[in-house]
Parts: structure tokens; sequence; C-alpha cells
């Protein structure tokens, strides 16, 4: 895995936070891990906070923000 992590460029610290993001989203099940994972690939992809908001089928980037937080500890605007 770590010659993965190299390759890619990731950070460990960015391995971590993504197992223990998709520990607790399918804990609360496959929806919720479905639109966690699409989340993150929108914002690394350069959306906006809003734009993955709607994406994921929040209606206020405010509500997104928060639950964002809430899984990751970080907000979606500081996470790419």
């Amino acid at each position: 895995m770590a010659n993965h992590i190299a390759h890619f460029e990731i950070f460990a610290s960015d391995v971590e936070r993504a197992r223990k993001f998709y520990e607790q989203a399918f804990a609360e099940g496959p929806i919720n891990a479905f639109c966690c994972a699409i989340s993150l690939s929108l914002l690394a992809e350069g959306k906006s906070v809003g734009e993955v908001a709607h994406a994921v089928g929040y209606d206020s980037p405010a509500a997104f923000s928060a639950a964002f937080k809430q899984c990751f500890g970080v907000s979606p605007s500081s996470y790419g």
C-alpha cells in the first residue's frame, strides 16, 4: 500500500482519515457511504462546496459542510 500512496502522492494522514470516514459512513448505511464517496471525488475534481452539496442531495451547502466536518473533522472547503 505504501507504494500506491507514494505513486499517487497521497499522504498517510489522508488515507487514515478516509478509512475512518468510510467505516463511519458504512455503519450509517450504504447510501450514506455512496454519497460520501461521491463528495470526496467531486471535491478532488475542484467542484465548489455548493456544487457538491447539491450533487449529493443536500438542500444547503451549510448542511453539507456540517455533515462533512462531522465525518472528516475538517470542512469541505479545506479538504482539497
